[in-house]
């Protein structure tokens, strides 16, 4: 309105994110393993979903499937001197958070 035109409906839900390699309708963006371990320890994420939600785009569109959590996990975990009982309850928080956006 200010600029004098009509409003532009919004395409969010058909234009692709401009990241490389993150692709529509979900799935899990390409993430090296460098890139968790410096969530870890150059932008201080403390839990697994902040790594992959916040930190990194591997979450970002949605739940990144089973084996890249998994994945994630073990790498991030590494980084953070996590056990295996901690690098599982974080799986299962991410699994939660997930689980809650999208009603299941």
């Amino acid at each position: 309105e200010k600029l004098g035109r009509p409003p532009v409906p919004c395409r969010t839900s058909v234009t692709p994110l401009p990241k490389d390699g993150i692709r529509a309708a979900g799935l899990a963006a390409p993430v090296k393993d460098e890139e968790l371990v410096r969530a870890v320890r150059d932008e201080m994420a403390v839990t697994l979903s902040d790594a992959v939600i916040r930190r990194t785009p591997l979450g970002v569109l949605g739940h990144p499937g089973d084996t890249a959590l998994e994945h994630a996990s073990t790498v991030v975990a590494a980084a953070a001197g996590w056990s295996d009982d901690r690098r599982r309850a974080e799986i299962d928080a991410t699994q939660r958070f997930y689980a809650e956006r999208s009603g299941t």
